[in-house]
């Protein structure tokens, strides 16, 4: 066995390479052996067959079968030099691409850190004005009630708190869209809103934009835009087009972004800019690596990684340039059909997965008593916050800093719901959810994360959680979602608690 496993080439069992569907490596090695031993020994055979024929009238009747020993042993000297020739030949190849692949993925990942850190200014202030708003109006709400001679009216205090949540939202929407730009998935093919993804990567223009007078126009299906196909690479070809465009324009200049169906099953993503142009010379050149006509500016990979990708993807990349007119990039993307199994992706936190065959729901409770909720997360400020503001929507709630503590404490008493994090030291979100769902199938688990990914919420669901939910935690969503499982497992309604 272990000759046979030191025989056997590395890439014996390797996937064709890409570009090459139609011809794997192992079938490469047989290619090149087959032909190797025909060129080789066919010749060799024909000559050691006319000297055998050649002894027939000689009188040392040894001749031929020492020719023949001869023959034989130079036969399989050479099949063994064939057969190790060949199979470093290819193994050579296979490491090469092997290699070529790794260094394509570094340079992608690379490059969409260096833009990352192009972004940090504009991030920075998409960030910082919304927590300055925070600070002056939570400081002007101190104010109104220490300064103030007379305390200020509820209509005044729920003004500034509306304005403080909006503001909260704005900084958590950047921060995930950051979160995801920045990711390295590996290519997973899903169902993909791409007038979504279009919204999220000029988002991160909007700053510069605004601060140099550009036009970011956009033209997109009023009903939306869905196609399978990666997000995440989606997003960093979007990306290295975008940004091409907004180096290219000067002041005041417009950038227009489209996005259409196509006959035949393609989408066109089409992003078009006022700016210089490119030299008909330049332009069969601007998809080679560090090839770039920005002087500094430019690194010369983003439109190679972007064609890299858009191949990837089994689309095509177009582009159209006059000197002075400006520039056209069209992404033409396969649209892929309908999402699997011929239905919608439910939104993250509305996800209702069957009960287990065999579960039994708990027992109703009595009419007027409150549903138990179980918080479970790390953060303490932020459990005793949430906590208070279920138990003022007629929840009770108890609170637990660890997985191993809600765990005990489910042991101990009777809950209906938990909701849990997903990122807690020791014993993790999903872990917890596992033993939950063996050890108490009537308690139903909401899961709490501040990147709900869409491999998150499949495993999420898979596992048996009730829904997973995005922080900074929306209090409104959370209560219609524990109502709804309450109503569900026949358990007690909350009870508003008296106004103060």
């Amino acid at each position: 066995m272990s000759l046979l496993s030191r025989l056997k080439p590395s890439f014996w069992d390797h996937p064709a390479p890409p570009g090459m569907k139609k011809l794997s490596y192992r079938r490469m090695w047989k290619i090149n052996f087959t032909v190797a031993v025909v060129v080789t020994l066919l010749p060799l055979v024909i000559l050691t067959a006319i000297l055998v024929l050649g002894q027939a009238d000689q009188s040392w009747h040894m001749g031929r079968y020492h020719l023949l020993v001869l023959m034989g042993l130079s036969l399989v000297l050479m099949l063994a030099v064939i057969f190790k020739g060949t199979r470093d030949q290819v193994e050579r190849l296979y490491r090469a691409h092997l290699q070529q692949a790794q260094a394509l993925r570094e340079i992608v990942y690379t490059h969409k850190m260096a833009s990352i850190g192009r972004l940090a200014s504009g991030v920075a202030h998409q960030i910082n004005n919304p927590l300055a708003v925070v600070n002056e109006k939570a400081g002007l709400m101190k104010d109104l009630l220490t300064m103030s001679p007379e305390p200020p009216s509820r209509q005044r205090l729920l003004e500034l708190v509306e304005s403080i949540l909006q503001e909260v939202k704005r900084a958590s929407s950047t921060t995930h869209r950051l979160l995801s730009f920045a990711r390295q998935l590996s290519v997973e093919p899903s169902r993909v809103e791409l007038d979504q993804v279009v919204r999220e990567v000029t988002g991160f223009f909007s700053s510069e934009a605004s601060q140099r007078s550009l036009r970011l126009e956009m033209d997109l299906p009023p009903g939306g835009c869905a196609i399978q196909s990666d997000k995440g690479l989606l997003e960093q070809a979007m990306f290295n087009i975008v940004n091409n465009a907004v180096n290219a324009v000067g002041p005041g200049g417009r950038i227009g972004i489209s996005l259409q169906n196509r006959p035949g099953g393609w989408v066109c993503l089409e992003v078009s800019d006022d700016g210089p142009g490119i030299a008909p010379e330049h332009l069969k050149h601007i998809f080679e690596p560090f090839f770039t006509t920005s002087g500094r500016l430019g690194t010369g990979l983003g439109l190679s990684i972007t064609y890299g990708i858009v191949q990837k993807l089994g689309g095509r990349i177009e582009v159209e340039s006059r000197l002075g007119q400006g520039t056209t990039f069209r992404l033409l993307l396969p649209q892929g059909g309908q999402p699997p199994e011929g239905g919608d992706r439910p939104e993250a936190g509305e996800q209702h997965p069957p009960p287990p065959e065999g579960e039994q729901s708990a027992p109703a409770q009595p009419a007027g008593e409150r549903p138990r909720v179980l918080l479970v997360d790390d953060e303490k400020e932020y459990v005793q916050i949430v906590s208070q503001r279920l138990g003022r929507r007629g929840f009770q709630v108890d609170t637990a800093y660890s997985a191993h503590e809600a765990l005990e404490r489910l042991e101990r008493d009777r809950y209906d719901a938990v909701v849990l994090d997903m990122m807690m030291p020791v014993l993790g979100g999903m872990e917890a959810l596992k033993r939950i769902r063996a050890e108490h199938p009537s308690v139903a688990v909401i899961l709490q994360t501040g990147l709900a990914t869409q491999e998150r919420q499949e495993t999420a669901a898979r596992l048996g959680a009730a829904a997973l939910m995005e922080k900074p935690v929306d209090i409104q969503l959370l209560s219609r979602k524990l109502e709804e499982l309450c109503r569900r497992h026949g358990h007690g309604q909350p009870r508003q608690a008296p106004r103060s």
